[in-house]
């Protein structure tokens, strides 16, 4: 992969804190996490880039039932999906895991913010 030979290959959390843990304290030097994760910020991660695409978008998606949506239900979901990017979802994610923000109020404000209330 990329031509990268790895010493040697550590199992941890999937990205969870014990995968961010072992980035900090210099146990291993890379790891898959979400591209979400407001670690990426704190802890000032670096975002190897994906040139082959190896790696899966983890795009947000909802899923329901088809005929269970109302038009209008199908036509929210369209425009929250038109507007939330990684970059504010990542945004989003730090408030509630960072700062401890309520998440109704966190999507609450952005939806506002985005003129989606």
């Amino acid at each position: 992969m990329y031509g990268v030979e790895f010493k040697s290959f550590k199992a941890l959390d999937a990205g969870g804190p014990l995968t961010q843990t072992a980035l900090k304290d210099n146990t291993v030097q890379a790891a898959n996490i979400f591209t979400t994760d407001p670690a990426i910020t704190k802890e000032k991660f670096v975002v190897l880039k994906d040139p082959e695409n190896l790696f899966g978008f983890q795009n947000v998606q909802p899923l329901v039932r088809e005929g269970d949506l109302s038009p209008e239900a199908v036509a929210a979901l369209d425009a929250v999906s038109a507007e939330l990017d990684t970059e504010t979802l990542m945004r989003l994610d730090a408030q509630i895991q960072l700062e401890k923000k309520d998440p109704m109020e966190v999507a609450k404000a952005w939806l506002k913010s985005a003129g989606l209330d």
